[in-house]
């Protein structure tokens, strides 16, 4: 009879043993990741990142660095694989920037970027995440944590799940939405921790000048036969009410007005590249496109796309409409 009874409880505890592995503590992991967070110097890591946007899918080649510092510096890239073209994201001792190697553009700005909301392949997001609230499961190669992300310009966003291996590296990034749909999946191909950079390699000149050589010698440009692009799979009922073009400082500009429960107009023309690095500080707040990064201050978001400068201008759609706005602009293109 003791000897059953040991083994009855012999086997519970196996059980109890098992189930505890199985299931992680949010608390350890939590406790785990805060010290990981204090002690990351530098890292890099290099991912794919697909999004899906009204049938469309847009696939980018992302890496990111960062290096801890009195200022900590960034330099994010991404590249568009279906046109072969790079943004580049640099924040430094002097600020923040954002380059357009392909018309030799760099836009300054102040703020706390890419620290501003949830991106799904910055390492840093997912530490900010494991402070609030979430859940956590165990898996037998390491752990998936889910969570709501905060991205202003995409408020339909509302599960994100990320895979970390048992050393607490990122594996995979999932975003759905509001009908659990996967709008958004990152795999990270690369990362490593305790990386050394140059001097020089979070500086504007040295990312242009790299970037110049190495992609848009093969980069596809819009041309003016192109446009303007109309936003035709949108979901406002406004209609377009007048099309109109003309040159402004001998550059052709397309302006289409449309009209409905919310009125917008859209400013297109294609952009010359310059010889020298041209600099322009903007006011406002980086916005994260599904075409790349874009700019959104006083009612109006600005972006290059292609070779083409795009600006979306309305007292009635919120920054996520004029998202959905520019999303739909790249999707068909009608003459």
């Amino acid at each position: 009879m003791i000897k059953k009874i040991l083994a009855i409880v012999l086997v519970v505890a196996i059980v109890a043993l098992a189930s505890f592995k199985l299931f992680f503590s949010k608390g350890d992991i939590k406790k785990d990741i805060a010290k990981l967070g204090e002690n990351v110097t530098s890292y890099h890591s290099e991912a794919t990142m697909k999004l899906y946007v009204n049938d469309d899918k847009r696939v980018f080649y992302v890496t990111v660095d960062y290096q801890k510092g009195t200022t900590d510096q960034f330099r994010i890239s991404l590249l568009d694989e279906n046109v072969n073209q790079e943004q580049i994201m640099l924040k430094n001792a002097k600020g923040v920037f954002v380059l357009t190697p392909l018309v030799n553009q760099v836009y300054s700005f102040k703020g706390e970027y890419p620290l501003n909301e949830t991106k799904p392949y910055l390492y840093h997001s997912i530490i900010n995440a494991i402070k609030g609230d979430y859940t956590c499961e165990k898996l037998n190669d390491g752990y998936l944590i889910t969570f709501v992300p905060k991205v202003s310009s995409q408020p339909s966003w509302i599960k994100e799940e990320v895979k970390l291996s048992k050393d607490l590296k990122p594996v995979f990034t999932n975003i759905y939405d509001v009908n659990n749909t996967l709008v958004c999946e990152v795999t990270f191909t690369k990362f490593e921790l305790e990386t050394t950079y140059n001097a020089d390699f979070f500086e504007v000149e040295t990312n242009m000048k790299a970037s110049q050589e190495n992609v848009i010698s093969s980069s596809k440009m819009a041309s003016e036969e192109d446009l303007p692009l109309l936003p035709v799979s949108l979901s406002l009922t406004s209609e377009l009410k007048e099309q109109t073009s003309g040159k402004i400082d001998d550059v052709n500009v397309f302006i289409l007005t449309y009209q409905g429960p919310k009125e917008f107009t859209i400013v297109q023309h294609i952009v010359t590249p310059s010889p020298t690095i041209e600099y322009k500080e903007v006011n406002g707040q980086i916005v994260d496109l599904t075409l790349g990064l874009g700019f959104y201050f006083s009612k109006a978001l600005s972006y290059l796309y292609n070779g083409v400068s795009y600006s979306i201008y309305s007292s009635s759609l919120t920054m996520a409409e004029m998202i959905d706005v520019a999303n739909s602009l790249e999707v068909v293109i009608e003459k």
